[in-house]
């Protein structure tokens, strides 16, 4: 089970602190999930920012992988 957000280490909080998100599309089907961030379509498995990697995009959350831990980070309501 990933972490919660706030166990995330300080250099990854503020790193995804600076980062707007401006879409999700869940699915399903893995492959046809992506998550906006700053104007970039990414999808599992890319790299978010600062080697923090995209395992798993939710409908309200993405699992993230930082420092060999998992992690869930809640998206903003739209």
């Amino acid at each position: 089970k990933p972490l919660p957000h706030t166990q995330l280490p300080t250099d990854a909080q503020r790193a995804l602190s600076t980062l707007q998100f401006n879409g999700l599309m869940h699915s399903e089907q893995r492959s046809a999930r992506m998550v906006i961030v700053n104007g970039q379509v990414l999808r599992e498995g890319d790299v978010l920012t600062a080697g923090i990697l995209i395992l798993e995009i939710k409908p309200r959350a993405l699992v993230l992988r930082a420092q060999d831990l998992t992690y869930e980070w809640p998206l903003p309501s739209p």
